[in-house]
């Protein structure tokens, strides 16, 4: 494991800041609130996912810079479906059709062995929880006992923020929540956070207000497109809810995701 310093700041996330490494690569730096063995997860998946042949940026080595544990990845040179569709709103519709072809693709692919159990996942969304009232935990266990296995390779926070256009098509980054499991309860995620996803402090006022007015909009064309893709209804997403109110909790209390 390599200990460097990194070039200038290109991207900050929710967990990490992005910088220029050398020709063709980023690293992704984690905050030093970020355990180490999360990262390292990360990079596991990341370069399984890879191998898998779905479009992500591969995963080179980890690094550490003053504390602070990273992944070198290729960099992927083009805006995120959310940057296209801000800068040209009349795309909506078909970006959002077009994140749903995405995830029926991914949906498609049975999970690399190195990718943790969603289950796993929603007990720690549980156990971290620390808003929520006696009622809402006990549905989130009762619903997690019910929960059906699968084997997909999910995503956990497929959204158009971590859609990348590259000059070869979109490419999905941020890795960090995959999980091998069921695929209604990654689209059961992916709709929660459109509709409800907290809204960064520093957004500009008028992306903003367009998140805030065309959320609705962009699930339903989302949940349409598919579920004429795969088999299903949108109603079985509600089965979900009890644990999807567990992960905000979560990230709100623990900055655990």
């Amino acid at each position: 494991m390599k200990a460097i310093r990194p070039g200038p700041l290109v991207g900050r996330g929710l967990t990490s800041d992005v910088f220029e490494w050398d020709a063709g690569r980023v690293l992704k730096l984690s905050f030093d609130w970020r355990a180490r063995d999360k990262t390292e997860l990360e990079f596991r998946i990341s370069r399984a996912v890879h191998n898998s042949g779905y479009p992500c940026p591969a995963a080179h080595e980890l690094v550490e810079c003053n504390g602070r544990l990273g992944i070198v990845f290729d960099r992927v040179n083009g805006i995120s479906m959310f940057e296209a569709v801000a800068r040209k709103p009349w795309l909506l519709p078909s970006a959002s059709r077009e994140l749903a072809d995405l995830h029926v693709k991914l949906h498609s692919l049975k999970a690399p062995f190195e990718i943790p159990s969603q289950r796993e996942q929603f007990e720690r969304w549980i156990a971290a929880a620390g808003d929520l009232s006696p009622q809402q935990l006990e549905a989130a266990r009762n619903t997690l006992e019910k929960v059906q296995p699968s084997e997909t390779l999910c995503h956990g926070d497929f959204h158009p923020q971590n859609i990348l256009y590259s000059s070869k098509g979109p490419v999905v980054i941020d890795w960090s929540t995959a999980t091998r499991g069921n695929p209604i309860a990654d689209v059961a995620r992916s709709s929660r956070l459109f509709l409800g996803a907290p809204i960064p402090p520093h957004t500009q006022f008028h992306i903003r207000w367009m998140i805030i007015f065309f959320r609705k909009l962009v699930n339903k064309i989302y949940l349409r497109r598919y579920f004429e893709l795969r088999p299903g209804s949108p109603r079985e997403l509600e089965f979900y809810e009890p644990l999807q109110l567990a992960a905000l909790s979560a990230w709100r209390s623990q900055r655990v995701n």
